[in-house]
């Protein structure tokens, strides 16, 4: 009995865990984020990007649904709160463009490389000189 009521309680701290991280995200993010452009709020110092981002199984396929090119962009896969994701830089990405990125190209800073046969991408982020994008799948 003792030992079903500590496995209830530990489910209970993981859940109100998660709930409490995913709220922060939401805060940190300006509301829920999606693999569809939309906006962040007007307050940012630095502006959501108009972006559609597809994942296609080994690779992603982001476009560039705005009116500018992005400059230095910098992609993610599966950032936290605490640890870092999965990153790769592209070129430039113009107006109307998209790009399609294979998943294995996606490396943590100590080399270690993103394998879409035994990771599932969680979350994604876009930044670059023009602004940046966050979303979830």
């Amino acid at each position: 009995m003792k030992k079903a009521s500590l496995t209830i309680l530990g489910l209970a701290l993981v859940i109100s865990l998660c709930g409490v991280l995913s709220f922060a995200s939401m805060v940190a993010t300006g509301g829920s984020a999606s693999g569809d452009s939309g906006s962040h709020g007007s307050g940012s110092r630095t502006p959501d990007l108009e972006t559609r981002v597809w994942d296609m199984g080994t690779y992603i396929k982001i476009q560039n649904r705005g009116a500018v090119t992005w400059t230095n962009v910098k992609l993610e896969l599966n950032s936290g709160l605490i640890a870092d994701g999965y990153t790769v830089r592209v070129g430039d990405i113009g107006p109307g463009r998209s790009v399609e990125v294979g998943m294995a190209r996606f490396a943590k800073s100590n080399g270690e490389r993103f394998n879409p046969r035994s990771l599932i991408p969680i979350n994604f982020g876009i930044w670059c000189d023009q602004g940046y994008h966050y979303g979830e799948w």
